[in-house]
């Protein structure tokens, strides 16, 4: 009787047991270790690192999961784009991508379609951008123009990927082709070649030129905005004003496979939106020359659209557009 009764007592645990983990959150049975990645198609120490190390940290603050930053740069930025476009729709990998996420599909061949195989989550920054030169090179716009006629082969235009590789493409039309576009992998090492005079101009970040300008290493001709300027920057021409029709807009924002669940999409959302929202996010934002966005997945989406149409009309224009 005592064995019946203990075998008794067993079953009904286990049968307890299951029962309990039937009740239990899925959370709680099948918790993930893994930490959650935010890709960057760059290389460290540019604003596009600097910004998704900044929300990894505070996602990690506010969500109590481990949040990290995986840098793939290459490719013009397709090798960590595509990582994520093939990555489990589960919110476990996201991607953190600037401009060029809307173009990239039209100047070079891909597997996949950005806007359609990515899901957006929210717009992260705006950002603002001036075209700089080195000391030796030119003093202005006028010089810029004067130096590139004059010199054999025309002015060189170092850049990394993205935006600012398009807008040397631009400059390389507006001066009757006399500028070659030397690509660098990151901005750090396109600054570098620029301040040691490898290179005649570059369009960067304006915060990311601040203290090379205030130095007196690099000097402003032009911007694409009046935002986020350094006081030297703040009497430079406008490049639109220059250059009627000149497109150079820069954004930053998190994008998920495009499969992932709508209610994760709206729970990241939130999240970031609260970051964003922090005075202390929005003061280091501004010191990197960015402007806080934030906003719903919609409004995002209709930005990235807008801004797809924009630069395919420029590449177009420019028969840049793989064929």
């Amino acid at each position: 009787m005592r064995g019946v009764g203990r075998r008794s007592f067993v079953r009904g645990a286990a049968a307890a047991l299951c029962l309990g983990l039937a009740a239990a959150p899925v959370s709680v049975i099948a918790q993930d270790a893994r930490p959650i990645r935010i890709v960057v198609p760059a290389p460290p120490g540019g604003n596009l690192d600097a910004t998704a190390r900044m929300l990894a940290h505070r996602l990690t603050l506010l969500t109590g999961e481990p949040h990290v930053v995986d840098n793939r740069p290459g490719a013009s930025t397709q090798i960590g784009t595509e990582l994520v476009v093939r990555a489990p729709a589960d919110g476990r990998v996201m991607l953190y991508h600037g401009t060029s996420v809307v173009f990239m599909s039209l100047l070079q061949k891909v597997g996949f379609s950005p806007l359609q195989d990515l899901a957006p989550v929210i717009q992260v920054s705006r950002e603002s951008y001036v075209l700089a030169a080195g000391t030796g090179g030119p003093g202005s716009i006028e010089d810029l123009e004067a130096q590139a006629a004059a010199r054999p082969g025309g002015l060189n235009c170092v850049t990394p990927p993205g935006a600012t590789e398009l807008a040397c493409q631009q400059l390389k039309a507006r001066l009757g082709g006399q500028l070659t576009v030397v690509p660098f992998p990151g901005v750090a090492p396109a600054l570098n070649a620029l301040v040691a005079g490898w290179g005649d101009v570059m369009f960067v970040n304006a915060a990311a030129a601040a203290k090379l300008v205030e130095n007196g290493r690099i000097r402003v001709l032009a911007v694409s905005s009046r935002m986020a300027l350094p006081a030297a920057a703040a009497q430079a021409p406008l490049l639109s004003q220059r250059w009627p029709g000149f497109l150079l807009e820069g954004h930053s924002g998190l994008f998920v496979p495009a499969r992932t669940p709508q209610a994760r999409i709206r729970q990241l959302n939130a999240d970031v939106a609260r970051i964003l929202a922090d005075p202390e996010v929005g003061g280091a934002m501004r010191e990197g020359g960015q402007e806080v966005a934030g906003g719903s997945t919609r409004q995002f989406d209709q930005v990235l659209r807008r801004a797809h149409q924009r630069y395919g009309e420029i590449i177009r224009s420019l028969d840049l557009a793989v064929k």
